[in-house]
Parts: C-alpha cells; structure tokens; sequence
C-alpha cells in the first residue's frame, strides 16, 4: 500500500510538470498560463501534505507494528516457552514422585523436593506468564490505537489542507468560469459567423 502511494505521489508529480510545461508553452495567452500556473502549484501542496502522510503511515503503523511483533511477541513467545518447560519438568516430577518406591525413603525424599522445586518453579513461572498475556494484550491495544491516531490525525490535516488549498482558489475558479462561459459563447457566435460567410461565398461561386 505504501508503496502504491509513494508511486502514485511520483506520477502526480509527473501531472503537475506537465501541466507547468503546458503553461509555459501557452505563454502568449496569459489567462491559460496563469490557470495551469495556479492550478499546479496547489496540486503541488497537495501532493506534498499527501507525501506526508505516506510517511506517517510508514512511522505510525507500519513501524510501530514491526516493532511490536518483533519485540513484544518475541518476548511473549520465550515466556511462553519457559512456562512450556516448567510444566513438563513438574509432569515429570509428579511421575517420578508417584513412581517412587515406599520402602527406599531416600528415592521418596529425593522426588518430593525434585516435585516441590518444579512446583515452585511451575507456579513462577504460570505467574509470568499470565502477567505476558496481560501485559501484551493492553499493550497491543494502546499501540493499534496510536497507531490509528497519528493515522487519522495525518488523513484529518491532509485533506483539510488540501480543501483550504483549493478554497483559495475559490474566487478565481468563479472568474475563471465565467471567462470560460463568456469563450464558449464568443467561440460559438465566431463558428456561427464563419459558416454564414463561408455559405454566402460558395452561393457566390
């Protein structure tokens, strides 16, 4: 997605020199080349705030869940793997433990302790792990809600600077629309004029 936006941002750059190269081309008509003129540079603003907010996209979302995932789930994983461990050393205590011969009271006593340190160990370590879940699942939370935030806090002043771009341009497009309406009226009364005195002439001939 980022990557269609930067090439969309590339080619709309591309647009706008065209437009800017269109207009100096029309230099002897000064109403064209201020319109492309204009219309350009605030395409150009546009484009700018609309690079921006690909890059905070980048920062905001896409980084910050890189990082999440490659630290905080990481984290969460090795946890998760001790708690694994833990347990099938307290499963294998608890076997021995009930394997243990009655008669042999040294065997007896030394898989007690074995199963009282595993049980130790199993409790430390669920606690641990039921403090990663918890701690993961709100940190995930703030973090998607930052993320999206700062992502629609850049889509809120993108296209608030993009509407007070063009609203600059307001009062001259209404100008710029009669001209065009006045040309068009002009353009159709001059081909009107044209064909009745290309007719008057064939009817001469």
């Amino acid at each position: 997605m980022l990557d269609a936006g930067r090439v969309y941002c590339q080619t709309s750059k591309s647009f706008v020199n065209g437009l800017r190269e269109l207009g100096h081309q029309c230099c002897r008509d000064k109403m064209m080349e201020n319109c492309l003129d204009k219309f350009s540079n605030k395409l150009s603003v546009i484009l700018e705030a609309n690079g921006e907010v690909i890059e905070t996209t980048q920062k905001a979302v896409k980084m910050k869940l890189q990082t999440f995932v490659k630290e905080d789930v990481r984290r969460f994983k090795d946890v998760r793997k001790e708690f694994e461990r833990s347990s099938e050393t307290l499963e294998a205590a608890l076997s021995r433990n009930a394997q243990a011969p009655r008669g042999k009271l040294h065997e007896v006593e030394e898989a007690s302790n074995t199963l009282l340190n595993a049980r130790k160990s199993f409790r430390s370590e669920a606690l641990d792990y039921v403090l990663e879940i918890n701690v993961i699942e709100a940190k995930k939370k703030t973090d998607i809600l930052a993320a999206m935030l700062s992502l629609m806090e850049a889509q809120a002043q993108f296209f608030q600077q993009g509407h007070q771009s063009l609203t600059e341009l307001e009062e001259y497009r209404h100008k710029l629309n009669e001209e065009h309406t006045q040309f068009v009226l002009d353009a159709a009364r001059e081909k009107r004029d044209m064909e009745q005195r290309h007719a008057a002439i064939k009817k001469k001939h």
